[in-house]
């Protein structure tokens, strides 16, 4: 009987050790814990208040070296600045197209006339392809073109001197033709 005593005592007290050391241990988080709080609210606060302060000092004493009227010409400038950048992005640049169809043209397609539509944002062309080929080719380069949204073809027929005349119209997406 002395040996199951004792053996129930040492499990009572292997027990309570344990819920002992959890105790311990989350007294020593929450220490922690409070440590650092009260380290950051009377340490760190007034450090970062103190440069806080210095800092509205020296803006103060840059401020009072700027005129009134420097003041007010730098804020105009500013304003028209801003004003210019978004009448920029929002400004359509026709040159875009020059630049779109020089590097996607065909080598044996040329073009007879073009019409710009910004509004509906559509190129309708007319041209001549040295062959079928050529003219379906060209089609194609248009469809994979950077910005381009759709591409249709209106007609296509054998020219007098034996090329392809044909009529396309490219539509573009809005950004596409964007001067930015």
């Amino acid at each position: 009987m002395a040996e199951i005593a004792t053996t129930s005592a040492l499990r009572s007290r292997q027990r309570s050790g344990w819920s002992w050391s959890l105790l311990m241990f989350a007294f020593v988080l929450f220490t922690a814990a409070l440590v650092t709080y009260v380290s950051i609210l009377f340490g760190y606060n007034p450090l970062l208040n103190q440069r806080l302060l210095s800092l509205d000092r020296q803006i103060d004493q840059i401020s009072t070296t700027i005129s009134k009227e420097d003041q007010k010409n730098l804020g105009d400038f500013y304003s028209q600045l801003v004003n210019a950048r978004n009448l920029l992005r929002g400004h359509v640049a026709s040159s875009n197209v020059f630049t779109l169809l020089e590097r996607n043209t065909n080598r044996n397609v040329s073009f007879s006339s073009m019409k710009l539509d910004l509004d509906r944002r559509e190129l309708q062309l007319e041209g001549i392809a040295r062959t079928l080929e050529d003219a379906i080719q060209q089609t194609e380069a248009f469809r994979r073109m950077t910005g381009a949204e759709a591409v249709a073809v209106g007609s296509m027929q054998v020219g007098e001197n034996g090329g392809i005349r044909f009529g396309m119209t490219v539509r573009f997406a809005a950004t596409a033709l964007s001067a930015s």
